[in-house]
């Protein structure tokens, strides 16, 4: 019998060669992630960040309107849940300077020691100046001028007017400053957020 030929080994089945996708270009500006930032390469990803900067800036002034709220209730509920403390407090101080007068003959010196606190009298002196304005004008008059305070500072606004060379002998100068700043186009970032487009 002739010898049979022995079967083709099968060929090994290659994997599918896969396209190399390009990468799409990636966002400048990516939702809390402020380290994975990157510069900005055009016009449009500078609109981009403009309109993350409005959606940032909108969500941090809600969260501090809510806040500013929440804080004012609260500080009007502890206010009322207070005004009986200080109430009492200030009888209580009332009631304690009164018998502290009455018994004041009674105290070793000039206060006593008591197991909760102590209680006395110090001496203070005070200038009393029961007309502030004629007051000032008497001490001027006077020369007093140790008991009259005198703020100095420079009007920079009425520098300005000045004309250079006499700027120049007070020692300074007219500077022409470029100075960036950035606009966000609050009524778009709006209707972004409200068609769904642009949620933090």
């Amino acid at each position: 019998m002739p010898t049979p030929k022995p079967m083709p080994m099968p060929k090994t089945m290659s994997k599918p060669k896969l396209k190399a996708m390009s990468k799409p270009a990636s966002m400048p500006v990516r939702r809390g992630h402020a380290a994975s930032l990157r510069p900005l390469a055009s016009w449009a990803e500078v609109d981009l960040a403009l309109r993350r900067l409005g959606l940032i800036t909108r969500r941090l002034e809600q969260n501090e309107a809510a806040l500013t709220e929440r804080v004012a209730r609260l500080r009007e509920r502890s206010a009322a849940s207070l005004v009986p403390l200080e109430e009492e407090r200030r009888r209580l101080e009332r009631l304690v300077e009164d018998y502290a007068r009455v018994s004041r003959g009674a105290m070793p010196g000039r206060s006593i020691d008591l197991t909760h606190g102590r209680v006395g009298f110090r001496s203070a002196t005070k200038v009393v100046v029961e007309d502030a304005a004629a007051a000032l004008e008497a001490a001027k008059r006077l020369g007093l001028s140790g008991c009259v305070r005198v703020k100095e500072s420079l009007d920079l606004i009425a520098l300005r007017a000045l004309p250079a060379e006499v700027l120049a002998e007070v020692g300074g100068e007219r500077r022409v400053e470029e100075r960036f700043f950035y606009e966000v186009a609050r009524e778009a970032v709006a209707a972004a957020v409200s068609s769904r487009r642009a949620a933090l």
